[in-house]
């Protein structure tokens, strides 16, 4: 099919489909450290940028076990985060319980929150940071497979034009979601170029100086957090230079909020 095409079908698809959803209210502010998991999305390339600012790549020797996962790593963060429950107090149990566990967490999913009553007891840690410590090797099972990052349901809104007006929404309905103590799985792309093609969760928003600063876990990098900025006034998002992406602006929306993305 010719770009134009697709084009046509996304944009009927678009207004079908309505771009308003009402954020679930959390019960607690997702926090970094704690609700994020210990260990990285590797990447696959090591990126380099001369005095001139070109951007040279070779391949990570040795290829990393784990990489190209950083929607399903995101979307495991805030299903986590909306339906399950953690209970130090409890004891432990076995590793095949803690799987079956985890299988019903992201069942779930991270578009809607289950009911207080209802959400996922994992026995035995304090948060998602200390159980994915102990059990690292069997979220990276559990949570998704790299297919799901090239395949996630929501690429088909990159391909479209992001006016100034849609960036400005964007930045609000981030701005509510948080407000209500809900962590927002962010698409970050430019395209076509696709310099960058990216998800994150935003779980913080901080107004000054006409720009908003959205905290953000990177799935990439487990110890450090980073910050996504808004410019009121010109109506853009920029991203910090990073061990993958050289910085500037970028694009951004929600995904894994509605059944559509």
């Amino acid at each position: 099919m010719r770009w134009p095409g697709i084009v046509v079908v996304a944009v009927t698809f678009a207004i079908l489909c309505g771009c308003a959803t009402r954020p679930p209210c959390g019960e607690r502010t997702f926090a970094f450290g704690r609700d994020t998991m210990a260990f990285d999305n590797e990447l696959l390339w090591d990126y380099c940028v001369d005095e001139q600012g070109k951007r040279t790549t070779r391949p990570r020797k040795p290829r990393p076990e784990y990489s190209l996962h950083c929607f399903p790593v995101a979307r495991a963060a805030k299903a986590f985060f909306l339906n399950a429950r953690f209970d130090a107090s409890q004891p432990m149990c076995a590793n095949r319980d803690y799987r079956r566990l985890v299988r019903k967490v992201m069942h779930a999913g991270p578009r809607r929150a289950l009911p207080a009553e209802r959400r996922i007891m994992i026995p035995g840690y304090p948060d998602l940071n200390a159980f994915s410590r102990d059990h690292e090797l069997l979220l990276k099972q559990e949570c998704g497979t790299a297919v799901s990052s090239y395949f996630q349901r929501g690429h088909w809104r990159m391909i479209l034009p992001f006016s100034a007006g849609r960036r400005q929404k964007t930045a609000e309905q981030f701005c509510q979601y948080i407000s209500n103590d809900c962590p927002v799985v962010v698409h970050i792309c430019t395209f076509p170029s696709l310099t960058i093609n990216h998800a994150i969760v935003i779980f913080d928003a901080v107004q000054a100086d006409g720009k908003i600063a959205f905290r953000y876990y990177d799935p990439n990098f487990a110890d450090a957090s980073g910050d996504l900025i808004y410019d009121k006034s010109k109506r853009t998002f920029q991203m910090g230079p990073n061990g993958y992406f050289r910085g500037g602006a970028v694009q951004a929306y929600q995904v894994y909020h509605k059944w559509n993305y």
